[in-house]
């Protein structure tokens, strides 16, 4: 039963109240500002994601980029300082995690089966030729690591679960490291930036060919922000873009 519990606090379908309501709609999801929060392995966090925005968390392995995703659905806990959510999170953790059912359980995960929609969302996360390889295509039963799956088909189920859960708020690590150049262009296009357009979207990468598409960008380094802005501004401070992905 606590390993269950954990896969299930682990899977990217979070729901979030809003932690300090207001009277009136606020343009943002997600407002992390005024007093800044700290958390164990981040400092002084200050940003906001506008509805509807790409927002792109950038920074080498170890910076802290992870680490604010999860610090948003409440898996490390803050120190002090105050989070406004509005809306619901769906989040994609770097590691995905495969539940023990078919392909086709794994993406509806509990939530109704409507045909057109997913098979929409199957060809933009690019499952389509993957179904053709598998045994008994998307009904293939797999295991709870996904055993039978590669990174790269283990990573767009879980994209694909995140968008058929139709939530408010995307959260999603990395999922573009697991997949070749080609298929991550086609996600970020047809499905990060595509099907998804018009959510909340942070995305955590250091796929820097994307950044001229993104809404606000945020560069993190040992746990802190040091620099945000739209790809236009930052290249204007003269931001190296490629020291934030080295090590």
């Amino acid at each position: 039963m606590q390993k269950e519990a954990a896969n299930q606090k682990h899977l990217e379908m979070k729901q979030k109240k809003t932690q300090n309501p207001s009277p009136t709609p606020t343009p943002f999801e997600i407002d992390i500002n005024g007093k800044k929060v700290k958390y164990p392995t981040l400092h002084d966090i200050s940003f906001r994601l506008a509805k509807g925005s790409l927002t792109m968390v950038i920074g080498a392995v170890g910076s802290g980029k992870s680490s604010i995703g999860a610090a948003l659905i409440g898996d490390i806990e803050k120190q002090n300082g105050i989070i406004h959510v509005d809306g619901t999170i769906a989040y994609c953790p770097q590691a995905a995690w495969i539940n023990n059912n078919t392909v086709r359980g794994n993406i509806t995960f509990g939530n109704e089966y409507n045909e057109e929609k997913y098979n929409e969302v199957v060809h933009v996360c690019a499952l389509e030729p993957d179904f053709q390889t598998l045994a008994a295509g998307d009904m293939t039963a797999i295991g709870e690591k996904g055993v039978n799956l590669s990174g790269g088909q283990k990573a767009r189920i879980q994209l694909a679960r995140a968008v058929y859960s139709d939530r408010d708020i995307y959260i999603l690590d990395d999922p573009l490291s697991a997949v070749d150049a080609h298929v991550g262009r086609f996600l970020l296009e047809e499905c990060i930036d595509g099907r998804l357009k018009g959510k909340t979207r942070m995305l955590l990468t250091n796929q820097l060919q994307f950044i001229d598409r993104a809404d606000n960008i945020i560069l993190v380094s040992k746990g802190r922000i040091v620099a945000q802005g739209t790809s236009k501004e930052l290249k204007e401070q003269r931001i190296n873009f490629d020291e934030f992905i080295i090590k």
